[in-house]
């Protein structure tokens, strides 16, 4: 049961049911209505070649003409191609040399009386489900189990086809005789699971890439958001939703800027305000590969309840993640951090571990303390509880 849910727990949207498992899709069209709604132009199939900026404007050169702006926000995800003022500079890269199969599809697609029956009806007898399966030292299986639809992830060494892209598509048919090679041991019903996949799925090479400090060009009217400005492991299970607090806490950074000359002061306090969350939960990707596939199970599934020991923190979120309000935060710390950014007065950000001491790290460290098979203790760094 995810932490927001338990018995007791409030989190920040106490009247909005949140599940444990969304679709993107379904985010993209709310998005796309809304914007729709608010009689706001697109413009699809425009390819952006250029963007520069000015002390008073930003301008964006496409293939369909020039685009003038206040502000510039940059949400065109990893390895952007458009040349820009490059922020902070580009990402240290390093292929992990491991890729993620995943996909998702309509629970009504699985066969009755077939062998991947039994998986189906345990989501009417036990409600959403997030199943964990391991299979060797570098191999893992997720499933996700929703009342109307199913995914899996499976994480493997990568081969010669794995490719980070999300026209990457393989058959399941080899993702099947990856699963079988790494053990003999797995569930005939988990095979046939993957084996009914519909369609094509998708391999993402996993790359590693620094955390970098600075989001916004020189200028300050040019602002990244999302995986152009923190990519993310899918083990850190955060990605999207980081992206999602993003726009919300630069839209109300631009609020409280009140005016088209105070923008690049109000994209710099965004970057200060979230820069140091987003790193802590970057790192955790690292920490909970780590913990999926070195943490003991026979432990695990000792503790009273099915509930993980908090020595262990296998896949532990923790409440700073999920109760916070990204509004809130931008309104209540703006002039606080905007006196930081441009005058130099301290300032702390709260909406990290309570009690945590920020340490950057680097993919060098990272790599390092993985390769030695050390221990992380991220998550002993202040209190990640409920």
């Amino acid at each position: 049961m995810p932490e927001w849910k338990r018995e007791g727990i409030v989190h920040s949207c106490p009247e909005v049911d949140i599940s444990f498992l969304n679709r993107r899709p379904e985010y993209a069209a709310w998005q796309l209505d809304q914007v729709q709604a608010l009689g706001i132009p697109l413009h699809f199939s425009t390819t952006a070649e250029k963007v520069t900026e000015t002390d008073d404007k930003v301008v964006v050169h496409t293939d369909k003409g020039d685009f003038e702006a206040d502000v510039c926000v940059a949400a065109d995800g990893i390895g952007s191609k458009v040349p820009w003022p490059v922020p902070g500079g580009l990402a240290a890269v390093v292929d992990s040399g491991y890729a993620v199969a995943r996909v998702a599809f309509p629970k009504e697609t699985i066969k009755k009386g077939s062998p991947a029956e039994a998986i189906i009806k345990s989501i009417d007898e036990d409600g959403p489900q997030f199943r964990t399966y391991v299979g060797g030292a570098d191999v893992s299986l997720i499933i996700f189990l929703t009342t109307d639809y199913v995914a899996w992830a499976f994480s493997h060494e990568a081969d010669a086809l794995s490719a980070e892209s999300w026209h990457n598509n393989r058959d399941p048919e080899d993702i099947i005789e990856i699963i079988e090679k790494s053990s003999s041991d797995w569930d005939p019903a988990i095979l046939d699971f993957v084996r009914q996949t519909p369609g094509k799925v998708v391999d993402w090479r996993l790359k590693w890439r620094d955390s970098i400090e600075q989001w916004t060009s020189d200028k300050g009217r040019i602002i990244k958001v999302g995986d152009s400005a923190h990519a993310f492991f899918p083990t850190a299970g955060n990605g999207a939703v980081q992206a999602q607090e993003d726009g919300i806490s630069l839209a109300e950074c631009l609020h409280q800027a009140g005016t088209k000359e105070n923008i690049p002061w109000a994209t710099r306090v965004h970057n200060a305000l979230r820069f140091q969350r987003v790193s802590i939960l970057q790192q955790t990707g690292f920490v909970n590969r780590d913990e999926l596939h070195n943490s003991s199970f026979d432990e695990n599934a000792s503790a009273p309840d099915g509930e993980v020991p908090p020595e262990v923190g296998f896949f532990k979120i923790g409440r700073w993640v999920w109760d916070h309000n990204p509004e809130d935060y931008a309104r209540r710390s703006y002039q606080k951090c905007l006196e930081h950014v441009r005058d130099g007065k301290n300032f702390h950000n709260t909406n990290i571990p309570p009690g945590h001491v920020f340490k950057s790290w680097t993919l060098e460290s990272e790599y390092k303390r993985m390769a030695e098979g050390g221990h992380s203790g991220l998550k002993e760094n202040g209190y990640w509880g409920l």
